[in-house]
């Protein structure tokens, strides 16, 4: 059957069937790849807005701690306080009960005015993760379509293959059966 095939090009046609079918494997591979490199890129994204989520919870939950040990409140804190101290310093009234009342008041706006900007801050970062979160669901859902369209196409290539193999083979079938009925007596001959 083999040489019959060779003629009649069933190994021709489970060739190209092979080769499309390898064609489509080495796509898979590539969207693969590139799903994964995509994702690779927005994962620093991603992990800052969950982060900052997580700073965001805290605080809600009343756990102020990670605010007050932001840098930018530290800074804005300490410079107010130096200022409030060297003021009280120049007008001799550096130990006083004044100046403990001056330093508490500060601290109080300090905290409240900070407050805002670190939870908005927070905020950006926590949209900004929710970005790169969309893109890499988005990058998963993509690659997850191509790769079944591949494996499709994979599937597809061997069944057109066998289908091929199995219609020269029933052409062949057929034009034997041709050729043994046409030796056969004729009725009434």
């Amino acid at each position: 059957m083999g040489f019959l095939s060779g003629l009649t090009g069933g190994g021709e046609a489970s060739k190209a069937a092979k080769l499309q079918a390898k064609g489509y494997s080495q796509a898979e591979g590539i969207v693969t790849r590139a799903g994964d490199e995509a994702n690779l890129y927005q994962m620093p994204f991603y992990k800052s807005g969950t982060d900052a989520l997580g700073r965001i919870d805290n605080a809600m939950a009343g756990d102020y701690s990670q605010f007050y040990q932001s840098p930018d409140y530290q800074f804005a804190f300490d410079e107010g306080q130096r200022a409030v101290d060297s003021s009280g310093a120049a007008r001799g009234m550096a130990l006083s009960g004044a100046q403990a009342k001056a330093l508490t008041k500060y601290g109080q706006g300090a905290a409240t005015q900070n407050y805002q900007n670190w939870l908005g801050n927070n905020m950006n970062l926590t949209n900004m993760g929710f970005g790169a979160g969309s893109n890499i669901s988005n990058n998963i859902f993509q690659t997850g379509q191509s790769r079944a369209q591949n494996r499709l196409g994979q599937f597809g290539a061997k069944a057109s293959g066998y289908l091929a193999k199995g219609g020269i083979k029933n052409s062949l079938f057929n034009s034997a059966l041709g050729v043994g009925l046409s030796y056969l007596p004729k009725p009434g001959g």
